[in-house]
């Protein structure tokens, strides 16, 4: 299991919006999460899909597919570039 930069945020913005929206607000993400992940595995049951790529091109066609791809890519490089550039301002912190 891998850290991502919110480990690095999350105090920081819990402490700007205050404690009781902070965490009212980490449960309904919590609870729309969850909810999606059952209507997920609601949805592979019904129409014999194992996997997400799967329902994507099934639902949206190849177009969504080729879609889901790029945007994953996208998605690893710019989190990966966020990270970087997370660790590298606090390691110059934490040096000079």
């Amino acid at each position: 299991m891998s850290l991502g930069i919110g480990v690095f945020a999350f105090p920081s913005a819990l402490y700007k919006i205050g404690y009781v929206s902070g965490i009212s607000l980490i449960l309904f993400v919590a609870y729309i999460t969850n909810m999606s992940q059952i209507l997920f595995i609601r949805i592979t049951e019904e129409i014999n899909l194992k996997s997400y790529e799967e329902i994507v091109e099934h639902v949206l066609g190849k177009f969504g597919s080729f879609y889901l791809g790029i945007s994953m890519c996208l998605c690893c490089l710019l989190l990966n570039a966020a990270h970087l550039n997370v660790v590298s301002h606090l390691l110059y912190e934490i040096i000079l």
